[in-house]
């Protein structure tokens, strides 16, 4: 199931719905609103989604940002020896905003929402040209509570329960 949740003229920004949890129980669950801290994962593209990679969680692991508020950074690699400081795309924090968590989205993001009209650097050392459209596919993967503590959390919950509460989610 795949739907176009937004385009915004103005912006040119794109986000493209391509799943949402279901619990089919008629249980709400809570949208992503601004000031949340939230984990994704991600996979960045310049060319077209699937085209030359710029970045991925699979590099850094999940990125955890502070969304709504215009961070410019967020962090990933809590689980490795390394941390990564990672720019926050405002399309990448606009297209989360009011999405659930489980939601994957495809993001067009004009440079204007992305490394600006001077081009950039990802996270993880890679160069973006000037001026550049990217494309990002992205999971919301669990709400953090690190911006309670004022550092990174490994997660609110023990590893094989959010396994548990994926997988009742339907999220592999």
């Amino acid at each position: 199931m795949s739907s176009m949740a937004s385009a915004d003229a103005n912006s040119g920004l794109k986000v493209e719905i391509v799943s949402e949890p279901d619990l089919g129980t008629g249980l709400p669950l809570n949208e992503v609103k601004p000031g949340d801290y939230i984990r994704i994962d991600y996979k960045g593209y310049v060319g077209g989604f699937g085209k030359e990679m710029i970045d991925s969680s699979e590099k850094s692991g999940p990125m955890q940002l502070q969304v709504g508020v215009g961070a410019k950074e967020g962090i990933a690699g809590i689980k490795s020896k390394t941390i990564y400081k990672l720019p926050v795309l405002a399309g990448v924090d606009q297209a989360c905003l009011g999405k659930k968590m489980g939601t994957r989205l495809r993001i067009e993001i004009p440079a204007a929402l992305a490394f600006g009209p001077n081009g950039g650097e990802t996270g993880t050392g890679t160069k973006v040209p000037p001026g550049t459209t990217v494309f990002y596919e992205v999971r919301l993967r669990s709400r953090v509570f690190s911006g309670l503590l004022d550092k990174p959390q490994e997660n609110f919950l023990e590893i094989d329960q959010v396994a548990k509460f994926n997988k009742l989610l339907g999220i592999e």
